[in-house]
């Protein structure tokens, strides 16, 4: 279909090197956080001698996460990322949206808690990368949406 998008998981240092190279071959990126932090940092995140070290607030894993949402939104391409970052550091979302990101993937239980620093980040800084929050906005509310969807069937499950 020509609808049909390949995006190229960006999990190693070399893809945001080569970001400007890779957007010549696909539609859009995701950022795997986790591997990203694991191969820039070279910490085994399942070495519980090293766990402590493995931190995506890291000045090198967000500076080539900056990196690449910028050479990608800079070839008019879509860049999202995964990963656990987003949810469990306070301020990781919010320099995601301020960097341009389009979509913010989390677990379920994670996307009110965002929403609402999201909210609360827009409120006190309304200039900062706007459309980028929007999106995200946008992506969360549809998520919420469907959690909600999820929980009426679960709460009421005769009701049509």
């Amino acid at each position: 279909s020509r609808h049909f998008q390949v995006y190229v998981m960006c999990e190693i240092p070399s893809n945001v090197i080569l970001a400007k190279e890779f957007a010549k071959r696909f539609d859009g990126f995701s950022i795997g956080s986790n591997d990203l932090t694991q191969l820039t940092l070279g910490i085994d995140r399942d070495n519980e001698n090293l766990a402590d070290l493995f931190d995506e607030r890291n000045e090198a894993v967000v500076t080539l996460i900056k990196n690449v949402i910028t050479d990608v939104k800079a070839s008019g391409k879509k860049v999202g990322i995964c990963g656990q970052a987003p949810s469990d550091h306070l301020g990781f979302a919010e320099m995601l949206v301020d960097a341009g990101i389009d979509s913010v993937s989390m677990n379920p239980d994670s996307v009110l808690p965002v929403r609402q620093r999201l909210a609360i980040h827009e409120a006190l800084h309304p200039h900062a990368a706007h459309t980028g929050i929007e999106k995200v906005k946008d992506t969360l509310m549809g998520i919420e949406k469907e959690i909600e969807k999820v929980v009426d069937k679960v709460v009421h499950p005769h009701a049509q």
